[in-house]
C-alpha cells in the first residue's frame, strides 16, 4: 500500500456563533447531519455548513472578498412596464442617500440595477456579507426611506411571466415584484 498524507480538515467557511448556531433536530447531539425546519420555515441540515445561512436559490453560496470577508451574492429579476421606462430611469438618476447609507449598516454592497430595453427585462444584484440574511432583509424593509424607494420603484415593475406569482421573489426589503436567478459564473 502506498502512503499517503493525511487529510488536512478544512475550516468551515460559516463557523457558528450563539447567534447563529444551526438549528438542531429533539434529540439531535451532533454527528450525523439532520434535516429541521428552520426559523424562516425553510429546509435547513442541521450541522452543515448550510444550516448557519438561510438558504436561498438565488445565492451563489459562501465566498470570500480581497479582503478575507465571507459574501454571498444574490440576483433578482423584474420586467419594467413599458410605459415607465423613462421614469424608472430619471427615479434611478437620483441617488438615495439614506437608502444607500442603511443598505450597508445591513450588509448589501455592490447593489447594481441593469435594465436591458429589447426584453423590458430588468436584472438587480447585491453582495451580502452578513451572517443573518432574514434579519437583515426584515431590518432593510422597515426603514422608512426604503418603504418610500420600495413604493416608488414597484409601480414600475411587474413579476417576469412565468413566475409563480408575486409571492415567489418577495424577500422582504425587496418587494414582492422579484424573482430570484441563478448566477451561472462569477469570476472575482
Amino acid at each position: 500500500m502506498l502512503w499517503s498524507p493525511p487529510a488536512r480538515r478544512r475550516p468551515e467557511l460559516w463557523a457558528p456563533t450563539p447567534a447563529t448556531a444551526p438549528p438542531r433536530a429533539p434529540g439531535h447531539s451532533g454527528g450525523a447531519a439532520v434535516a429541521v425546519d428552520g426559523p424562516a420555515g425553510d429546509r435547513e441540515v442541521a450541522g452543515s455548513a448550510h444550516a448557519r445561512t438561510r438558504q436561498d436559490p438565488a445565492h451563489r453560496g459562501p465566498g470570500r472578498d480581497a479582503d478575507g470577508r465571507r459574501f454571498r451574492k444574490f440576483a433578482r429579476v423584474a420586467r419594467l412596464r413599458i410605459e415607465c421606462a423613462d421614469e424608472f430611469k430619471a427615479g434611478h438618476g437620483r441617488e438615495w442617500p439614506e437608502v444607500v447609507k442603511h443598505m450597508q449598516t445591513c450588509n448589501i454592497s455592490q447593489y447594481s440595477v441593469i435594465h436591458d430595453p429589447a426584453t423590458h427585462l430588468v436584472f438587480a444584484s447585491f453582495k451580502y456579507t452578513g451572517y443573518d440574511f432574514a434579519g437583515d432583509m426584515e431590518r432593510f424593509g422597515e426603514h422608512d426611506r426604503v418603504v418610500e424607494w420600495r413604493n416608488l420603484t414597484e409601480k414600475w415593475l411587474e413579476p417576469v411571466d412565468g413566475s409563480a406569482g408575486v409571492e415567489a421573489g418577495k424577500v422582504p426589503g425587496l418587494g414582492g415584484v422579484w424573482s430570484p436567478v441563478d448566477e451561472v459564473i462569477y469570476k472575482p
